[in-house]
């Protein structure tokens, strides 16, 4: 008697597909596959912006974000960056920036006492100049008076500045009257 022999027959066939790769990579598991760290922040596609309107009575502020991305569009996390605002009469009062977080966003604070519309910079790690806040005056709270000589100052202890001219008797001069809040 003959053994009986048995046979198996495998096949492959290859499917083309034009203009297609395929990538396939295997990760076992509790492995992550690795992901390329973000470049330096880029200045094109990073943005600093504001909130407001804000009271400018130097305790209200705006919170200004900060988003730090790399040429690719890529977030940049874990950097704590600084920022300026425009700052008639040396009045803003500026809070710390968090650490970016893993989107790239830090936020801050910014307060003023003087109402204006303020333009923001990035001014590290970066420098960029974009967006703004506005601040605005407070509810009406005293009438101030200004001679020739005098200007008015947001913001200052006396709220204007400079030193009333020498009048002559009897020779009309102008006085100006503002409305303006507590500063």
């Amino acid at each position: 008697m003959k053994p009986s022999v048995r046979t198996r027959t495998w096949s492959r066939s290859l499917i083309p597909i034009v203009g297609a790769a395929v990538i396939a990579s295997l990760l076992l598991p509790g492995l992550a596959a690795a992901v390329a760290p973000p470049g330096p922040p880029d200045p094109t596609t990073s943005t600093i912006t504001g909130t407001g309107p804000v009271t400018a009575d130097g305790g209200a502020t705006s919170t200004i974000t900060i988003t730090l991305k790399d040429s690719a569009s890529t977030p940049v996390p874990g950097v704590t960056p600084t920022f300026q605002a425009t700052n008639t009469n040396a009045t803003n009062a500026y809070g710390a920036c968090s650490l970016s977080d893993a989107l790239g966003v830090s936020t801050c604070t910014l307060a003023s006492l003087t109402a204006e519309v303020k333009t923001l910079m990035i001014t590290f790690p970066i420098v960029k100049t974009d967006g703004s806040v506005t601040f605005v005056a407070g509810a009406f709270a005293k009438l101030q008076l200004l001679v020739p000589g005098e200007t008015a100052a947001p913001g200052t202890v006396s709220g204007k500045t400079g030193s009333p001219s020498t009048q002559t008797v009897g020779v009309a001069f102008n006085i100006t009257v503002n409305a303006v809040d507590a500063n």
